[in-house]
């Protein structure tokens, strides 16, 4: 009887956990939303990284930008490669400070249905996230201990604010003290 109980527990599927992994609190808001957009998890590129962002895309159930997967399509490479932003995030895990247009660098995402993008502070240094969230230059719309937020479409009023009203041509830029 106890043999046949052990054999029977071995090949019983039931689910139990492998790893602690924390989804931070901001994604239970993404569940509850009803409306079809995707994420963007930063810092990208990283296989480690990627598998928390998939876990964390089960608890929310929104497609994103990323991932890993084995072998992935040519076409979401090129995506990734098409935006100076998301170019230099993929290859150096790094925001180029020349590039300056941060609002067409979001619009990209926003244009392909991409609504937000995650600044994950545990997943890079200190300085790191200080130095992305100072190009980004908007206020996040949503900043904790584990993430920042930020509307890859931001709205004058809503994200920031700014006297001049703004257009196609004319958006928000990242801008360094003039030297003397």
């Amino acid at each position: 009887v106890i043999s046949s109980t052990l054999i029977l527990a071995e090949y019983a599927l039931v689910p139990y956990r492998l790893s602690m992994v924390d989804t931070p609190a901001w994604y239970a808001t993404l569940a509850d939303d009803q409306t079809d957009f995707a994420t963007l998890d930063i810092p990208i590129s990283s296989r480690l990284m990627d598998k928390f962002y998939m876990h964390y895309q089960i608890q929310h159930g929104r497609p994103m930008v990323g991932g890993h997967v084995s072998r992935p399509p040519r076409e979401s490479i090129a995506y990734m490669e098409q935006s100076p932003f998301l170019y230099d995030m993929l290859h150096q895990r790094e925001m180029d400070p020349a590039v300056v247009d941060v609002t067409h660098q979001l619009q990209y995402l926003a244009d392909a249905g991409v609504r937000f993008a995650i600044l994950h502070k545990r997943m890079a240094s200190d300085e790191k996230i200080e130095l992305w969230m100072d190009w980004l230059t908007i206020q996040p719309t949503h900043e904790d201990d584990d993430v920042a937020v930020y509307n890859t479409d931001p709205q004058a009023g809503k994200d920031f604010t700014i006297t001049q009203q703004l257009t196609d041509a004319l958006g928000v830029i990242r801008t360094g003290g003039a030297p003397e």
